[in-house]
């Protein structure tokens, strides 16, 4: 089996429990993106930065944004902004370079 044929199980996985615990609708809105890679290309900053906000107990993603299935991360774009929306270190750094 292949490295995209076990994501694409995992996507199809995610979908399923999705759509158990919500409506149909809000299931297929899902975007799911793998990797950090692919993360931090969709938010236009760095793959270090993704790295930063996955580290330590203090991380600013966590499930359920992120999913972790072994060595592959996936994320849901939507949760992903809700968390970084909220992070107060970076409404902190954007006030500081601001003034």
């Amino acid at each position: 089996m292949t490295g995209e044929e076990i994501v694409s199980l995992i996507r199809d996985a995610v979908d399923v429990a999705v759509a158990e615990k919500s409506s149909p609708v809000q299931a297929k809105d899902k975007k799911l993106l793998h990797g950090k890679k692919e993360l931090a290309r969709a938010l236009s900053v760095s793959v270090s930065t993704v790295s930063r906000w996955l580290a330590g107990p203090s991380a600013t993603l966590t499930p359920p944004a992120v999913i972790r299935a072994g060595k592959v991360l996936l994320f849901d774009y939507d949760l992903v902004l809700e968390q970084l929306k909220d992070c107060e270190e970076l409404r902190w750094n954007k006030r500081k370079s601001t003034s």
